[in-house]
């Protein structure tokens, strides 16, 4: 087929038309001569049916005697009269029970038995019909009883039926020859008019041909070519319209050349990648940025598509935002990843938009690129961090203060299990691969996976066991198993407790023996990540500590209570002063966090390690420790190699039996990783809102650059219209073609409808800013203008106005102008209707904002276009004749939210179309 259609359009116009006219007449004759031949076939073949029918009940008839007696003698003269009619080539009598009584012609088979008949019928019938033969069936008929003397008529009596089987040959033939003649007349009529056809062509085609071969040359890049002016009036005509043509499209091509070189000056002088592509999804273009950013060419990426440059899975990404875009239009933007020609994966952020045709259709979509890989692995390595800060923040605080061994290893584990989000963490003692037995002191589970059910018993210890905790104790890092692995689950947790999955390490609290802090995950294989092990370490750290001071304080509990306090937070710094505020105690952990020695220590004042600006709020505390006052705040010291160590400090009073001031304690937990996440965080807030700054300039340089674009715009679109009217004025006069001057019309009207939208395209950007001062403006004077300057579309439309009561605004002049011009023009346009348009425009005030609207009986909008008709280049009609270009209600709503307002469209009671906004309210005039 595709051969045949490339066959035809390669060949010239004689050619083309004598061929054209050739096969239809051929078909033609095939087609009638076929047609007749079969009308005549089914004339004749109503005929020889009939003759069947007629030759059946004719042997019927002679064939009682036979069927009567049963003698196939008294039926041979008329089977033999019957076999001798044309193309009857058998004959068949048959009894009642269908055996043959006498079967002559051809294919006999004499033990065939024939199916029996209805007996009820009474007249001759086609039994049946094949591509060869007809079969006809008639009853053989009898009157018993036929005597004078019988009072009542004996009814007919069924005696059997006979067959004939007639040949088609006749009729085979017959078809034949009326296909074959009346072929023969319908070619010998084509050759003749084929002929003069041709002779008629040649005369015809020869200027046209002259004039096609410069057209030719023209399409092939001549632009001093011009046609001869001679010959025919209409050729005259073609050839001037011709050499016109040319050179308003040499003016045409000059001033686009010029467009597009100022174009791509302005995109390569952009700092961000842009691309653009045309409606099937193919690169037609990209700036400077962009073949930097992706690290290829325009000529290796031009005409490709996503699919051709980018991985599948991003590839189809790309393309179905693109088909949603080209469905919706207006904006789109969106998170997503580029990988370049170098591999490397980019997280960028992809805005969009649609630009149209010269047809007013989407044409394709331009976008640009903001790559923010770097803030988003410093926003992915802050959320890690402060999540780490946080888990260990939120152990510290399940241990901090706890003087209860019970309950603080309960919070602990249930601290743990849901931060892990596993689903059983727990405590073994003694992590002793050669103890007897072991006991689980602890153990907190998911209600779906109860745990070993044997807390404070000890339980005999499994080779497989003791092996786990002789690697836990070898290892500096937690060990993890896992099922179905080289390192699988130890057979008694595997079996009886159903884990899959178990991350263990050795605790080292004092006084004792090591403990076993480990977690299980049942519901899954789960592989434990770098940063699981890193969190469990330093978790299973704080935890011995704070078990070092529950044991003690349980193994000291009969202690004096200066001990007990000590023991009951040996877990954290402990500093203890005298009454003179010189330090008096520091336990291990406080030295470890200064660095210095408990005898660097002792008898010196706190203002020894502190900051010089931090002693004056330090000594106003210690007047409160004096007055019996506790508190809790945050102190930053300075260790003794000069680093900043941050604490959190619960310090309390010291007082005797009889209430005599004798010194202060306080505990501290150093929460230095804390605050350098905090000033961690401070940074990057502070990067983010740097980036978010640089973003904040680039959209501005994207508006500016839509301005600046639009407005360029308007003088390609100006010429367009000033060159369409010259031509309309030096050659509209001389050109007889109709399609012609409709061209010159489509143009003008096309340059105007550029004009228009780029127009609008600038009162969208520019209609959230002011454009005039700000103040209190009366808004019937406002529609009162308005409706002064479209009286004559208003008399055209046949509309009825009302215009009732319309609060004051406070807004600049031009958007409340533009507000209700827009709204007033969609309705005049898109409101006519069979009877008389008729507009309301009223307002009121509302929720301290000023709710005006314009409602006209017209056709309306649909509900589920209500909300769509406000996006940039939305119509809900796609007929050129009607005016608008799809921005004025995107214009409305942005001015109506650039004020804290809004804008939507309700039906009105009476159908029709109500658009209702908010403005901010003026004062009274």
């Amino acid at each position: 087929m595709f051969f045949g259609a490339r066959f035809f359009r390669d060949k010239e116009f004689k050619q083309q038309l004598n061929l054209a006219v050739g096969v239809g007449i051929v078909v033609f004759a095939i087609v009638s001569s076929q047609l007749t031949s079969w009308q005549g076939g089914q004339e004749v073949r109503r005929t020889l049916l009939e003759q069947g029918e007629r030759i059946a009940v004719n042997l019927a008839s002679q064939s009682t005697l036979a069927l009567l007696y049963a003698s196939a003698e008294n039926a041979n003269e008329v089977v033999k009269l019957t076999l001798s009619f044309p193309d009857v080539t058998r004959v068949e009598i048959r009894h009642t029970s269908g055996k043959p009584l006498l079967v002559r012609g051809k294919s006999v088979t004499e033990g065939n038995d024939s199916l029996l008949v209805d007996t009820r019928v009474r007249q001759a019938y086609l039994e049946s019909e094949t591509g060869d033969e007809w079969r006809f069936v008639a009853p053989v008929l009898s009157k018993s009883g036929d005597s004078p003397f019988e009072v009542a008529e004996r009814q007919e009596e069924f005696l059997g039926f006979v067959r004939v089987v007639q040949s088609k040959a006749t009729l085979s033939h017959m078809l034949a020859r009326i296909f074959l003649a009346n072929l023969m007349l319908a070619l010998i009529f084509a050759a003749t008019f084929l002929y003069l056809l041709r002779q008629l062509a040649s005369r015809l085609t020869r200027p046209i041909t002259e004039l096609s071969e410069v057209m030719t040359r023209a399409e092939h890049g001549e632009t001093s070519i011009r046609a001869d002016v001679s010959g025919p009036k209409d050729i005259r005509d073609m050839a001037t319209a011709f050499n016109s043509m040319i050179v308003t499209l040499h003016e045409r091509e000059q001033a686009l050349r010029e467009s597009v070189t100022f174009q791509n000056s302005l995109l390569d002088a952009m700092p961000i990648p842009v691309f653009y592509k045309d409606r099937e999804g193919r690169y037609l273009g990209f700036n400077r940025a962009y073949e930097t950013f992706f690290g290829a060419t325009n000529d290796q990426l031009i005409g490709k598509t996503a699919f051709d440059i980018s991985p599948r899975e991003l590839a189809e990404i790309y393309h179905a935002k693109d088909t949603e875009l080209f469905e919706s239009g207006g904006i789109q933007q969106y998170e997503s990843q580029v990988k370049n020609t170098h591999g490397l994966l980019h997280d960028v952020i992809f805005t969009k938009a649609v630009f149209s045709d010269s047809r007013g259709s989407i044409g394709g979509l331009i976008g640009t690129i903001l790559d923010i890989t770097e803030r988003k692995r410093m926003e992915q390595e802050r959320l890690v961090h402060l999540q780490f800060v946080e888990s260990l923040d939120r152990v510290n605080r399940a241990i901090q203060g706890a003087n209860d061994l019970e309950k603080t290893l309960r919070d602990v584990l249930q601290a743990v299990l849901t931060i892990f989000d596993c689903d059983r963490a727990w405590l073994f003692y003694p992590c002793d691969p050669d103890a007897p037995s072991f006991r689980v002191p602890m153990e907190v589970a998911k209600p779906e996976y109860p745990g070993a059910g044997i807390l404070n018993t000890d339980v005999p210890m499994p080779p497989d066991m003791a092996q786990n905790l002789r690697e836990a104790l070898e290892s500096a890092d937690p060990v993890t198993y896992i099922v179905g692995t080289g390192r699988p689950i130890n057979q008694v947790s595997a079996e009886q407790f159903g884990v899959k999955s178990m991350m263990l390490a050795a605790l080292y609290p004092q006084p004792g023996k090591p403990w076993a802090f480990g977690l299980h995950q049942c519901a899954y294989p789960r592989a434990w990540t770098a940063e699981d092990q890193r969190l469990f370490q330093e978790i299973g750290r704080r935890l011995a500590d704070g078990l070092t001071g529950l044991l003690s304080h349980r193994d000291l509990q009969e202690s004096e209570a200066k001990y007990r306090r000590i023991i009951d937070t040996a877990n954290e710094g402990i500093w203890m002063l005298g009454p003179d505020t010189m330090t008096t105690f520091v336990n291990a952990r406080m030295t470890e966090m200064l660095g210095y020695s408990a005898d660097e220590m002792i008898d010196r004042p706190v203002t020894d390690f502190m900051f010089a600006e931090d002693a004056p709020e330090h000594l106003i505390k210690m007047e409160q420790r004096r007055q019996g006052v506790s508190d809790n705040y945050e102190r930053r010291y300075r260790r003794k190699d000069g680093r900043t160590v941050w604490t959190l400090a619960s310090a309390a009073p010291i007082f005797d039996g009889k209430h005599q001031f004798m010194g202060s304690f306080a505990m501290f937990t150093d929460i230095t990783e804390r605050k350098q996440a905090e000033e961690e965080l401070k940074r990057a807030n502070t990067e983010l809102e740097r980036q978010t700054l640089a973003l904040t300039r680039t959209n501005a340089d994207l508006q500016r650059f839509a301005e600046v674009t639009a407005h360029h715009l308007q003088e390609p679109a100006r010429r367009m219209a000033t060159y369409a009217i010259r031509l309309t004025k030096h050659i509209g006069d001389r050109l007889d073609d109709a399609e012609a001057k409709l061209s010159l019309e489509f143009i003008n009207q096309q340059a105007r409808q550029q004009q228009a939208l780029l127009r609008d395209v600038e009162r969208f950007l520019a209609s959230d800013q002011p454009r005039g001062k700000i103040e209190s403006i009366d808004a019937r004077q406002t529609v009162a203008r308005i409706l002064t300057r479209l009286k004559d579309r208003i008399r055209e439309a046949g509309a009825e106005i009302t215009v009732d009561n319309l609060p004051p605004s406070r807004i600049d002049l031009p958007r409340l102008d533009d507000a209700f011009s827009i709204v007033l023009d969609n309705a005049l346009i898109h409101g006519r209707c069979e009877h008389t348009l008729r507009i309301r425009i009223e307002g009121e005030l509302q929720d301290g904002k000023a709710l005006y609207s314009i409602s006209d009986n017209g056709p309306g909008v649909e509900a589920q276009y209500r909300e769509r008709v406000f996006r940039v280049f939305e119509r809900l009609t796609s007929d050129d004749h009607v005016n608008g270009t799809g921005i004025g209600l995107a214009i409305l709503r942005r001015i109506a939210e650039s004020c804290d307002g809004r804008a939507w469209i309700e039906e009105t009671p009476g159908g029709g179309c109500r658009v209702l906004f908010e403005l901010p309210v003026g004062e009274p005039h």
